[in-house]
């Protein structure tokens, strides 16, 4: 365990964030509902990484896409139509 802090601590997450080029969605838990990891944080990532979207499914926390999901696939399926739309009109 003290190994894996010191490699978390040495992690540079705003320079590995800053290399993501492709469309990209963050989606976490409420805060209050997240025991595994500060959702806040996880939200964070989406001010990282360019044109990123967060989205937050509501009643749930670390493990959204097990406990609610519907609302993880109606999330993920209209980024993905964004992302497609968008991805189509920068095109023409």
């Amino acid at each position: 365990m003290a190994g894996r802090a010191l490699l978390i601590e040495s992690y540079d997450r705003a320079a590995d964030a800053a290399r993501v080029i492709c469309p990209t969605l963050v989606v976490h838990g409420e805060p209050s509902l997240d025991f595994v990891v500060d959702a806040n944080e996880t939200a964070n990532y989406s001010h990282l990484i360019k044109d990123a979207r967060a989205v937050m499914i509501e009643e749930t926390g670390h493990l959204g896409s097990i406990t609610k999901p519907r609302q993880f696939a109606t999330v993920v399926g209209t980024f993905l139509d964004t992302a497609l739309t968008d991805s189509h009109n920068s095109a023409a």
